[in-house]
């Protein structure tokens, strides 16, 4: 306890006379070490031009020394992370409406159609990225794998509308190989005695794309998908919803971007704060408004080196640092 508290004591010794010599240095050379510390720190600053925001879910909020993190970590490692898939819901405009209508089925080809063959993205490079690209394939083919219960009409709206007569009996032959409650809610059905069922109407149905990787190309290409397909069908016929893993990701970078005006503003307020209470504004002689405007530069402009310092050396950038300045 003794050498502890004697190391301790030479510590605190060394500190305060490094402190003190630096002290001296800033008193003789006041303008020279301002400069040089501005210079330092502006120069730290350029690198917010490689700041990076990190927001999937995944790497933000799961503690990263846990076990559990780790045997993730391990599996994704090993086998590879696995697709996800772009889901999009869509439901009867009316409350006792069929989503099997002639209207609500077109509607829901033109949002399959624009998935397949309209939306794209381009990456950093200039590559455009298109469904085909990020689509899911079995072994040996190139077609997408994704199907849904649109394949009946085989996803053109002349098939559809030449058997616009026999639709609910194209729907009732699919429900007794596959159950129609698979993909459809709010079912009506009615039985024939003989073990099979009519399908009568339905509510609701749930259309899947499977994308083969959730990173990469098939991250951009979902923020593109969700962007742009609600308005590919009409309100007034079908109402829809759309969900991706990437949508959380996206609501996260969306709260964290709303942070940056806060922080603004709290930064104006400590300013005119400063400004009110360092002496009298309107005198040239007693006013210190611009000392505190200069520590308020000072402490962004560390605040700026320090962030860009870390981003040099590819630390991203999460939501709960920006509250440290303040």
């Amino acid at each position: 306890m003794e050498r502890f508290n004697a190391l301790r004591e030479r510590n605190i010794e060394a500190m305060g006379r490094s402190f003190e010599q630096w002290g001296r240095t800033v008193a003789r050379r006041p303008r020279t070490v301002a400069g040089i510390s501005f210079v330092v720190l502006l120069g730290f600053c350029g690198g917010l031009r490689t700041l990076q925001e990190e927001t999937r879910s995944s790497y933000l909020w799961a503690p990263t020394r846990s076990r559990s993190y780790a045997q993730w970590q391990y599996l994704k490692d090993t086998f590879g992370e696995p697709g996800n898939r772009l889901v999009l819901y869509a439901q009867a405009v009316e409350e006792n409406g069929n989503i099997f209508a002639y209207d609500a089925l077109s509607e829901l080809l033109k949002a399959d159609k624009w998935t397949k063959e309209e939306c794209a993205t381009t990456l950093q490079g200039g590559q455009t990225i298109l469904w085909d690209d990020v689509c899911e394939k079995h072994p040996k083919q190139t077609d997408c794998s994704s199907e849904n219960f649109l394949q009946l009409w085989d996803y053109k709206q002349s098939d559809l509308k030449a058997g616009k007569g026999s639709i609910m009996d194209a729907v009732t032959a699919l429900h007794n190989q596959v159950t129609v409650k698979s993909f459809a809610g709010t079912v009506e059905l009615k039985s024939n005695g003989d073990g099979t069922e009519t399908v009568k109407s339905a509510r609701a149905v749930v259309l899947t794309y499977a994308l083969n990787d959730v990173e990469g190309p098939s991250y951009e290409f979902e923020a593109a998908w969700n962007a742009g397909i609600a308005a590919t069908v009409d309100p007034a016929k079908v109402t829809v919803a759309h969900f991706s893993a990437r949508s959380y990701d996206d609501e996260v970078a969306r709260l964290v971007s709303g942070d940056i005006p806060l922080f603004a503003a709290g930064i104006a307020i400590i300013v005119v704060y400063l400004s009110l209470t360092l002496g009298p504004i309107k005198s040239p002689v007693k006013s210190r408004a611009l000392l505190g405007a200069a520590a308020v530069v000072n402490v962004l402009l560390s605040a700026g080196a320090g962030f860009g310092l870390t981003s040099l050396i590819g630390v991203k950038f999460v939501s709960i640092v920006s509250l440290l300045p303040l």
